[in-house]
C-alpha cells in the first residue's frame, strides 16, 4: 500500500512542500481550446498572463525543463515540446513519439518521466526513452521518495510503483471512474495523494496507507489538481478552473473554458 512511500517519510515531504510553495513562482495550466498557456498565481490561481502555445495539437502538462527550459506533453502529436522561459518553441524534446502521452514529471536526476496509453516512460537528459518501461494505460505520474504514484486508466484506479517498474501498492481496482491528475497534498492530519476524476467527476483524497480518506464532487470533469499556495485545491475540468478548500468546498470559479488541462508549478517561466 501507500505506507511502502508515505509512512516513513512524512517530515522529510511536508519539509519539501513547504519549501516548494515558498520558492514557487506561477503555475502553469495548458488551454487545448485556445492554444495557450495559462499562468496562475501560485498563491491563489488567479490568473497573470497567458503565453501562445499554438505549436502543440493537445498540450496536457508544462513543467519545468533543464536549465531554465519548459516542456510540454502532447497527447496527439505523441511528443514533448522543449520552450524558452517565456514559452517560445525550441523544438521536439524527445527523439522518438510515445503514442497518446499525457502527464509529465521530472525526476531528481533530471529524467522525465510520463504516462501514456501505452505505458510509463523515462526519457534521459538528452531526450532519448529508456528502455524499460511500464505496460499500461495511465494518465498520470509523479514521483516520491523513490516511487513511482501513477494514475491507472485501465483499472481505474491510482498505483505505486518502485523505479524498477514493480507494482508495490495502491488501491483497488475499480476506485476511481477514468482517473486523470494526481499530486501531493498537505492536510492537517498529514501529507495526502490527490487525484481527479474525470468520469467520476470528482477529487478523491488518498492517505499514507493506501485508502480512500475522502471524495468530494466537482463541478464538471476533473482534469487538473494542484494545492495552491494558500492551502485549497485548484481543480480542472471541461467546464473550468475552480477552487475548493480540503473539505470539498467549492470557493469559487477562477474562470470558465473547456479546454483546461494539468497543473503544474514552475520556477522557470520568466526567468
Amino acid at each position: 500500500m501507500f505506507s511502502h512511500m508515505l509512512t516513513r517519510v512524512v517530515a522529510a515531504i511536508t519539509t519539501m512542500a513547504t519549501v516548494g510553495m515558498a520558492s514557487a513562482q506561477v503555475i502553469l495550466m495548458n488551454d487545448t481550446t485556445s492554444d495557450t498557456v495559462q499562468v496562475l498565481d501560485r498563491t491563489t490561481g488567479d490568473l497573470l498572463t497567458t503565453f501562445d502555445a499554438s505549436y502543440s495539437s493537445t498540450g496536457i502538462a508544462v513543467i519545468d525543463g533543464p536549465g531554465s527550459t519548459l516542456l510540454m506533453s502532447d497527447q496527439t502529436a505523441d511528443t514533448i515540446w522543449q520552450m524558452n522561459s517565456d514559452g517560445s518553441l525550441i523544438g521536439e524534446y524527445i527523439s522518438a513519439p510515445i503514442d497518446n502521452l499525457r502527464g509529465i514529471n521530472r525526476l531528481p536526476n533530471g529524467y522525465v518521466v510520463g504516462a501514456a496509453a501505452s505505458g510509463i516512460y523515462a526519457w534521459n537528459n538528452s531526450g532519448d526513452v529508456l528502455s524499460q518501461s511500464i505496460p499500461g494505460n495511465f494518465f498520470d505520474v509523479f514521483f516520491i521518495q523513490n516511487r513511482l504514484v501513477a494514475s491507472d486508466l485501465g483499472d481505474n484506479t491510482v498505483d505505486v510503483y518502485n523505479l524498477s517498474g514493480q507494482l508495490i501498492g495502491g488501491l483497488p481496482n475499480s476506485s476511481i471512474a477514468f482517473p486523470e491528475q494526481a499530486t501531493l497534498i498537505n492536510t492537517p492530519n498529514g501529507p495526502r495523494v490527490a487525484v481527479v476524476g474525470f468520469t467520476a467527476q470528482n477529487v478523491t483524497i488518498i492517505t499514507p496507507g493506501g485508502s480512500v480518506e475522502s471524495t468530494f464532487p466537482i463541478s464538471g470533469s476533473g482534469r487538473g489538481i494542484i494545492q495552491a499556495g494558500n492551502g485549497n485545491l485548484l481543480v480542472s475540468s471541461n467546464s473550468g478552473l475552480y477552487e475548493y478548500a480540503l473539505d470539498g468546498t467549492q470557493i469559487r470559479t477562477i474562470m470558465t473554458g473547456t479546454g483546461f488541462r494539468y497543473l503544474h508549478v514552475s520556477r522557470h517561466y520568466g526567468r
